[in-house]
């Protein structure tokens, strides 16, 4: 079993009352029956948060995420944020993340124990710790595109399902102020998110499948 997820994330200056459901409707962001019956969780300068059928939009003053767990929407999401700062297009962006998450299932309790055997052998804990296991493990790579930042795995047992995993991906890009189209805007962000989308997803489904098959799963 599979159950994937997609997000989105930039930090800047943001003003997150202005992000509500009506504001994104006005500007044909989202259908009028989804402003309607948008999830309104809190709308606050601090923070705004609500949810549609397909997406989950959380907004601070240092950070816009837009997430998904649906397949048919992975691309919908992206549109959702181009289409976002394409209207606050002087937004100040200084990073993006462009996550993928995945809760994967093991073939059995033996080959759950084995993928963490795997990424983190027990035989130096066993002094240390009686019956060791993984919690948490996050590993972080250079990028190898060009672009500041990194590319950061992070894995851990899966609260979702049973002898299961969680697997996030979190392509990584910093300091997007410094290069780019319209330095200090959103510009520079969006053309790195509408030319790298497609490239990041596959590296990211690379990356977990071949987590999982090394690793004995």
């Amino acid at each position: 079993r599979r159950d994937s997820g997609d997000e989105y994330r930039a930090a800047g200056g943001l003003h997150p009352k202005i992000f509500q459901p009506a504001w994104f409707g006005a500007h044909e962001l989202i259908r009028p029956t989804e402003t309607d019956e948008a999830d309104v969780k809190i709308v606050h300068p601090e923070v705004s948060e609500f949810g549609l059928d397909w997406v989950v939009l959380q907004v601070t003053r240092e950070r816009f995420a837009v997430n998904t767990s649906q397949d048919a929407f992975f691309e919908a999401s992206r549109d959702l944020v181009l289409g976002t700062f394409e209207l606050l297009g002087h937004t100040p962006l200084k990073a993006m993340g462009i996550n993928m998450h995945e809760h994967r299932r093991m073939n059995s309790t033996a080959a759950w124990h084995r993928f963490g055997h795997a990424l983190a052998p027990k035989a130096r804990w066993q002094e240390l710790l009686t019956e060791p296991g993984m919690a948490h493990l996050t590993m972080q790579g250079a990028r190898t595109d060009g672009y500041k930042g990194y590319v950061q795995v992070t894995v851990q047992p899966s609260r979702k399902i049973s002898n299961g995993v969680f697997l996030d991906v979190n392509d990584h890009y910093a300091a997007i102020e410094e290069s780019g189209a319209d330095p200090g805007g959103a510009g520079a962000a969006m053309e790195i998110l509408r030319e790298n989308w497609q490239t990041s997803r596959e590296r990211s489904l690379d990356i977990m499948e071949r987590l999982v098959k090394n690793s004995g799963g």
